[in-house]
């Protein structure tokens, strides 16, 4: 479903593209009749370049499928291109996929990466932080562990399981590990749903009758 999703966008931006080259070259019909198909498939570019295909990759990670994901991911052509939390977030789920598969020094660099650019919410900051706690972690690196869990701290968390999930790393740092940590274990499906159900429904422009719009719902006024 997401790889038709991708598909569907691309067939719709060629087709608008098609069409609008087609009545452009056709006598008596111009530029004023193609106006129209210029605009929708420069939308479709537009919307493709500053917002990537996070939204599929989202979706596939929350459903625990790391190669969608990844493959989704790899449809982005310029990550630099995109908006600052885009750009963010895109970092963000490759530093998910490289935790899930236990590459811990890749996912390292991507959530320090994303936090550098500026993930917007206090949630998405904490998260990236637990991460990065996590590794430290399972590397017995515990001075950089507690500083991750110390910045976790000054954020305004409203997530129930992560609170959960840092209280269990500070527990954790409680006990000296003989072994290998606990890299892997604290990100499991229901997180990953979580995490991945806000990036999935970011804001995309659609075209409307009245012409190009976004998604979000205008609130109603109260009486």
């Amino acid at each position: 479903m997401l790889r038709m999703n991708l598909r569907l966008r691309a067939i719709l931006a060629s087709a608008s593209l098609l069409i609008a080259i087609v009545l452009t070259v056709i006598p008596g019909v111009g530029f004023g009749f193609s106006f129209i198909f210029w605009i929708i498939f420069l939308v479709f570019v537009a919307g493709y370049i500053m917002f990537g295909t996070l939204s599929a990759a989202a979706k596939a990670l929350g459903e625990q499928d790391m190669e969608g994901a990844e493959k989704a991911l790899s449809y982005t052509l310029k990550p630099n291109w995109m908006l600052k939390m885009n750009r963010a977030y895109y970092y963000f789920i490759k530093g998910s996929i490289a935790m899930q598969r236990k590459q811990l020094g890749e996912a390292e660099g991507l959530f320090e990466k994303s936090l550098e650019i500026g993930l917007p919410t206090d949630n998405d900051k904490a998260t990236a932080l637990l991460y990065l706690a996590n590794i430290s972690y399972s590397k017995r690196k515990f001075g950089p562990a507690q500083t991750m869990l110390r910045q976790t701290k000054t954020l305004n968390i409203t997530e129930p399981m992560l609170v959960m999930k840092i209280k269990e790393m500070e527990q954790a740092m409680k006990v000296r590990p003989q072994g290998g940590g606990m890299a892997g274990m604290m990100y499991g499906k229901k997180m990953n749903q979580r995490m991945m159900s806000k990036a999935s429904k970011m804001q995309e422009p659609t075209i409307g009758k009245r012409g190009v719009t976004n998604n979000r719902k205008k609130k109603k006024k109260r009486k």
